[in-house]
Order: C-alpha cells, then structure tokens, then sequence
C-alpha cells in the first residue's frame, strides 16, 4: 500500500486543489492528514487560496481514502461539516514490525513523547517544517512540513511511504529528500556513483574541451592545419576550453535538468542522430570502404583472449555509465506507464546502434586516408577531421558535427 502524508492545509483551497492533484499523481492508496484542515490559526497568516468553504467539499470528494488526526485548530464545528472523522488525536500505523504514531504535534512531540517501543516512529506536523530526526532508541521523528504555509524557507511538501521508504516532495512532485528502508544500504552506492562521477566527470569536461575546440576550428575555417597530438600538448589551449566547458555546463543546468539540460539534449542528439547516418551513408563511397567494413564486420575469433573480453565490459559499463549511476538515474524518471524491461532493451538497442553507426563512419575513412584503427582517442579527431575535409561543404558538416558530440558528452 502506498500513503500520502500532509499536513496544516489551513483552509487554502488552492493548496488543497495542489494537493489532490499530487494525491493522484502519485497514485497513492490512502491521503493521511495529519491535522489543522480548515482554520488558519489565530498565530498564521491567511494562507494563499483561503476559502474554507471551498474545501470542504474538495475534502468530502475523498472521504473514502481520507485518515485524519485532530490539529490544535480543528473543533467539534469542523467535523459538523466533514464527512470522515477528523476528532481522534492520534493514529497508530503499523509497518513491518515498527509502528507509525502520528499526532498533530502539539500534544506529543519530541518535547513530550507518547509511549513510543525501540525503532518506534513518531509523525506528525503541526511545525510546519520538514523533518527526519533520530532519537531514542533507533526511533525516528518524521514531519511532512505544511500544505499551505510552510517555515524556515521550506517548500509546500508531503510526504509518501511505500513498501517501507519515506520520500518528501514538493507540491510539484519533486523529491528533496528520503529515507531508506531499515536493513537496506544503497545509499552506499550513492556514495559509490558520486565518487565515480566526480572522476569521469574530471575526464569527460576535458574531452568535452577538445571537441568543442574541433567545433571551433571547423566553424572558423582552420581545419586544415591542427592536429590531435598539437591540440593535448598546448597546456593554455585545454584549460582554456576546458573552463568554457565548465560555465556552458553551469549556464545550461542552472535553467534546471528540463527546462535547460533536457531540453537542448532532445534536439541536439536527434540532430547527431540524423548526422551519423548521412555520414555512415556517405562513408560506404570511399575508396576504402569494402575493407574497412571488412575489417570491422568480420570477426577475427582467434584474437579473442581475456584481455578483449575486459575491454568489451569495459566499453559496455563505460557507455552505460554502470560504475556512477547513470541508469539509476535514467530509471527514476521513467513513469508507471513505462515497463523497466522495455526501456532497458530501448537504451541496449540505441547504444548498439549509434556504437555500429560510428564504426561504419570511421573504419572506411581509416583504410581510405590510411589512418592507425587503433589510435585510441584521436582516431575520432583525426579520422573525423579527415572525412569532413574531403567532402563538399567539409567545414559546416565538420562544426555541426563536434558541435552535437560536444553536447552528448556533457
């Protein structure tokens, strides 16, 4: 079963409205309310929104799934017009073998605490403030902060608990903070993927410094006269790219992961996505080309040892960002509506396929302009620098293209 857990509405029927709305994204099976339904409270401010009137009725529209507690500004007069009990001044929720003592708060509360066991968990509101204490014995003092008037700078908030994990969310469903399921130690892998992001970040930005250089090379014409091994032995050329990198990268996220990062993503990789083909078409003219998809296509099994098998994980772990996390994160933004399964074979099926569509447009450039395949990083700039100089229009396909690589690899 899955819970909602709000508090102090305070007769905001615009916070209420907020409220069901989040009630039924989240796809919750119970709306825990942990008092101070319709009354603003002689100490608050009249919250945005307040029309109690207008709230009763949006209340009563969930009686079914509605549990309530009694908040220091609800009366006997409140419950005359609800149609789900709202008197009692506390409930107790088992979970596991813990139990959830929720109250308003301004009975019992950490200051006066009812009686609670070992790793008992005490709920409530009524501060307005968001909280996740220990205390005691293994015990935990949980608060879903305020609906409608929130304090001390925190968000309009609730909270959900599924299946032993607490998550607080803004009204908007964005989630500030969690607490793990007793007995479990992901958050050690967090720890794991924040270190290992941190490092492959320290690589990716300077990588990202060299493309971008390429891009501007191209852009201005110059791509007939720089090379890779020039490029990495210019010291003041790298970190100067290198901090272009950092403040385009600090300019994009700061219009937050959709609204900046997200959204440049969705064009520019359809647009690379586009670019390969054309070039992988475009590769298959070259003079080249029967050899070097031969050589690419056609496996050698007797070169296969423990040493390629490695390097094969390590492209596929590499790639899929195994090692920080990455697919965890991709995996939180995907919907109920979304098979874990089918998205899993989606993002196999592309990695192959743009990973296929590359070597298809480098190995014939190789064997035409006799570049070494096994050149290691600059095989993509010098390779790619080369197919772009020996066709028509060279230079813009050559900016477009370290432009959009650019972008994936930020």
């Amino acid at each position: 079963m899955k819970w909602m857990i709000a508090s102090d509405l305070h007769g905001s029927a615009f916070y209420c409205r907020q409220m069901i709305k989040a009630f039924q994204r989240e796809g919750a099976d119970r709306l825990l309310l942990l008092g101070d339904l319709l009354y603003h409270g002689p100490r608050n401010d009249l919250p945005e929104g307040y029309a109690p009137k207008e709230v009763i009725p949006l209340l009563n529209s969930l009686k079914q799934k509605l549990l309530c507690v009694r908040g220091n500004c609800d009366a006997e007069v409140d419950q005359m017009v609800l149609d789900f009990p709202i008197l009692a001044d506390y409930a107790v929720l088992p979970v596991g073998e813990k139990l959830i003592y929720a109250t308003h708060g301004h009975v019992h509360n950490l200051k006066n605490l009812p009686p609670l066991a070992a790793g008992d968990i005490l709920l409530h509101g009524h501060t307005h403030i968001p909280a996740w204490t220990e205390f005691g014995d293994g015990n935990l003092y949980l608060n879903p902060g305020s609906l409608s008037i929130p304090k001390e700078g925190s968000a309009h908030s609730y909270m959900t608990l599924e299946d032993g994990l607490f998550q607080w969310k803004t009204l908007e469903g964005k989630a500030y903070q969690r607490l793990e399921k007793p007995g479990h130690k992901w958050g050690v892998f967090g720890v794991v993927s924040l270190i290992g992001n941190i490092a492959i970040m320290a690589f990716y930005t300077v990588v990202t410094g060299w493309i971008l250089y390429y891009f501007v090379k191209f852009l201005t014409g110059q791509n007939a006269d720089f090379g890779f091994a020039q490029m990495i032995a210019d010291p003041g050329l790298n970190v100067t790219y290198l901090l272009v990198v950092l403040i385009a990268a600090f300019v994009l996220l700061s219009f937050n992961l959709q609204g900046g990062l997200e959204r440049v993503t969705k064009y520019m990789m359809s647009a690379l996505l586009v670019l390969m083909l054309v070039l992988a078409v475009h590769s298959l003219t070259f003079a080249g080309a029967a050899e070097g998809l031969r050589f690419y296509l056609v496996p050698d099994f007797s070169a296969i040892d423990g040493g390629v098998i490695v390097a094969a994980m390590n492209q596929a772990f590499f790639s899929l960002s195994v090692g920080m996390g990455g697919m965890a994160i991709f995996g939180s933004y995907i919907g109920k509506d979304h098979s874990l399964v089918g998205e899993s074979l989606h993002v196999i099926f592309l990695d192959t396929f743009v990973a296929v569509l590359a070597g298809i447009i480098i190995f014939p450039a190789c064997f035409t302009y006799d570049l070494e395949v096994t050149a290691g990083p600059s095989l993509l700039f010098d390779t790619m620098a080369s197919v772009f100089t020996h066709i028509p229009g060279g230079r813009w396909w050559g900016a477009l293209f370290f432009l959009f690589i650019a972008k994936e690899w930020t």
